[in-house]
């Protein structure tokens, strides 16, 4: 039989680390608690102002039930500039910031948002993109209209080529 190798013996642990920990975990616990009730504030008042009811909301990856774990939605919007929450709400909350880029805030809001004033900016981004649905309603109308006359003078044109009797084997009067 081969002999083993002792065991590395590791030393106690000292109080006053066990005692640190506890002190990180509560810091950790309490600003948790204030960005958790940032975070309910700002979806509140996406609900407010889209004049809808949130039913639920969570970070990406949560279980049944549960809002889920923060830290992966913080560490992403410190890199993307999003903080990563789903909203389920009765309507799409569509929005356009201030660059002109649209935005579902279904799927997350501007990072910038847990820590400056952004009322003023959802509702500029919300009217915004009220705006720009309304302009693209207006040149779909525009442009089915001018189909619609380009189509009449289509068949005008092509009427005017043919003669009575050809008019009346397809049933067309002049």
């Amino acid at each position: 039989m081969k002999k083993r190798a002792p065991a590395t013996v590791i030393p106690p642990v000292k109080a006053e680390d066990i005692s640190r920990i506890m002190t990180i975990a509560q810091e950790l616990i309490d600003a948790e608690k204030i960005v958790l009730n940032r975070v309910r504030y700002i979806i509140d008042t996406i609900a407010k102002v889209y004049k809808t009811k949130c039913s639920c909301w969570y970070f990406y990856g949560a279980g049944e039930g549960d809002y889920g774990d923060m830290v992966p939605s913080i560490l992403d919007a410190t890199r993307y500039g999003v903080f990563s929450v789903v909203i389920h709400a009765n309507k799409e909350l569509d929005y356009t910031d201030s660059d002109g880029e649209d935005w579902s805030l279904s799927d997350g809001f501007p990072y910038k948002w847990l820590t400056q004033d952004f009322e003023e900016e959802l509702v500029a981004g919300r009217q915004a993109w009220l705006d720009k649905e309304e302009q693209s309603k207006k040149q779909r109308k525009l442009t089915k209209e001018q189909n619609s006359i380009k189509k009449q003078e289509a068949l005008a044109a092509a009427k005017a080529k043919l003669s009575k009797s050809e008019l009346a084997a397809l049933g067309i009067k002049r």
